[in-house]
């Protein structure tokens, strides 16, 4: 009987509607309840939502808002002493708020960027330390809804909006080998987009240190190294920065490709840990694709090199997608854009790794009226400009491992979605 209403209601339901809305549907709106679930998501260190209390997860004391972590690093510690055991403090502060300007609520997030796992140093470390701690901060708005962007007012409500439409090949690589698009001037007028360093947490962040872009100040923030945010495209749920799936050359970090003639670069991956991090530049801690250390897993107990462990050096995309949990290989948040909007994990809610086709050209998917962000384990990896994109046949042509659509794949993609949204709604009825 189950089977058979199941397959009266299918019968009755537009496929393309149920897959970008049931199947596709994101459990996070614009509300404050949605930000405030959303930020319980984080491995935070002090978090006070509007109309909340404070929360220090790793308080010993009433005033302690930051995490001690401590690992085994035969090498250079973060205050650049060398020792056989590590110490620093990691201090991560997300708060949900009321905006400053217009209507909805903004995420705040503050963060040192340090790793609440291992990382490994033979040279030279993440810059840290375990006596004090200074802190970049991000302020935008929380999710706002695609069509709320100031880019998509006077549009027909059927209309389809881009926020980014790129139409060359010369456009592609423009935007996707740049490895410093993600400057916050370019972010649309209604996130309201603010940041900040400062040397203290959240109750000294006054209203006046927040502006367009931060001002390195190697004085009074001795501890923070990176000049400006344009490589950074969001932040982990453990607080680190997620960067651009460039070089500093432009080319992948991962997989690069030299398509500019007129340049000979050498074409090296960066060097990562085996929680797929690295600090080569600006002695500050990234992620320049998914990490499965935001997950407690035994991995962020481990100290090496991706180069040196056959797994990972032969292929560190399924490395990636490999060690994540079996509970967490569905539609889970892993951190959020600079933007505001989520940043998703690899996989799909049915379990499946995210495909070229299902994704527009800046990574994203819409959920609804909403936007977000999915890992992949192809270039740019996690956001490769700011959504809703389109979706041209062009790819990267700096990367070796692009994102590849072709028309043949759109449709099997499209089927494949829509094939599986059945198959989940099938599941729950019967269920």
């Amino acid at each position: 009987m189950l089977r058979n209403l199941a397959l009266t209601l299918l019968a009755t339901i537009n496929l393309a509607d149920f897959a970008s809305s049931a199947f596709l549907g994101s459990s996070f709106s614009d509300s404050l309840q949605d930000c405030v679930s959303f930020m319980h998501m984080f491995d935070y260190t002090f978090s006070n939502s509007q109309g909340g209390s404070a929360d220090r997860p790793y308080g010993l004391t009433s005033n302690q808002d930051y995490e001690m972590v401590k690992c085994s690093i035969p090498g250079i510690c973060p205050d650049d002493i060398s020792r056989t055991t590590c110490q620093w403090m990691r201090i991560l502060t997300v708060v949900c708020q009321a905006v400053q300007t217009g209507t909805g609520y903004d995420i705040q997030v503050l963060t040192n960027s340090l790793p609440n796992h291992c990382y490994y140093s033979q040279i030279s470390a993440p810059v840290g330390s375990f006596a004090k701690y200074n802190t970049y901060g991000i302020r935008t708005h929380w999710n706002l809804a695609t069509r709320s962007m100031d880019k998509a007012t006077g549009l027909l409500r059927n209309q389809v909006f881009y926020n980014t439409n790129l139409a060359t090949q010369t456009d592609v690589n423009n935007q996707l080998c740049d490895g410093k698009w993600a400057k916050g001037a370019t972010l649309d007028n209604n996130i309201y987009y603010r940041e900040a360093m400062d040397d203290g947490t959240y109750n000294t962040y006054a209203n006046n240190k927040w502006a367009s872009d931060w001002n390195l100040n190697t004085v009074t923030t001795p501890l923070l190294r990176m000049p400006d945010s344009d490589a950074i495209v969001g932040i982990a749920l453990n607080g680190v920065f997620i960067f651009a799936g460039n070089q500093e050359n432009g080319l992948d970090a991962f997989f690069p490709k030299n398509f500019q003639h007129d340049k000979q670069y050498e074409l090296n991956r960066i060097d990562i840990d085996l929680c797929l991090g690295s600090f080569h530049t600006f002695s500050t801690y990234r992620y320049h694709m998914f990490s499965p250390c935001i997950y407690d897993i035994k991995l962020r107990d481990q100290v090496g090199l991706c180069r040196r462990n056959d797994t990972c050096d032969q292929n560190l995309t399924q490395y990636a997608v490999d060690m994540v949990p079996s509970v967490m290989k569905t539609q889970a948040p892993i951190g959020i854009a600079k933007d505001g909007r989520v940043i998703y994990g690899p996989y799909k809610i049915t379990g499946e790794l995210w495909q070229p086709c299902e994704v527009d050209i800046c990574n994203g998917v819409n959920f609804g009226s909403f936007y977000g962000y999915v890992a992949t384990v192809f270039h740019p990896y996690v956001v490769g400009c700011w959504g809703p994109g389109n979706k041209p046949s062009y790819h990267a042509q700096c990367s070796s491992n692009p994102r590849l659509c072709s028309n043949a794949n759109y449709l099997s993609s499209m089927f494949t979605v829509i094939g599986g949204a059945i198959m989940f709604f099938l599941y729950a009825i019967i269920l």
